[in-house]
């Protein structure tokens, strides 16, 4: 995986910069026009911050380190199944665009279950689809907690 062929991704969900009415930077990693980027929920003056994303002056040597993780083997990292959900983690942490990184995050963990082989089929977004609640409460409470990702 490489930086030009995920920033292509990201421009193909985004074909016209925009994302709920508001325009956004595609193609490249986000910048902090507008303060640091965060991940929040609630109506306006009642918003819950549930996590604040690396600067984006880090963002290329973070995503340098993410690429060089991810083209490892898996057999280096704990399996398929745990390289999967590292990847998903690692790459939603970054947070390196700004919107789409949760659906673009399942890209490279799709890919690294691909590579198994076999007949298994397993899709990341139905998963998450239908275990939502718990994703969520476990991915912040992964990120505010030092990042252990034991449980």
């Amino acid at each position: 995986m490489t930086k030009e062929r995920l920033c292509g991704w990201q421009s193909r969900l985004f074909p016209f910069g925009m994302s709920g009415g508001y325009k956004i930077t595609t193609g490249r990693y986000r910048l902090d026009e507008y303060g640091p980027m965060r991940v929040v929920s609630g109506n306006k003056g009642k918003e819950t911050v549930h996590y604040t994303a690396p600067p984006a002056a880090a963002l290329d040597t973070e995503m340098n380190r993410f690429f060089s993780w991810f083209n490892e083997s898996a057999s280096a990292c704990g399996g398929f199944s745990v390289k999967s959900a590292v990847a998903h983690l690692y790459f939603v942490s970054i947070h390196p665009f700004d919107d789409g990184n949760g659906r673009l995050a399942r890209i490279p963990a799709d890919m690294i279950l691909s590579q198994r082989g076999g007949d298994h089929l397993f899709s990341m977004s139905t998963q998450l689809q239908k275990n939502r609640a718990s994703y969520y409460g476990g991915l912040e409470k992964t990120q505010h907690g030092g990042l252990d990702i034991t449980g």
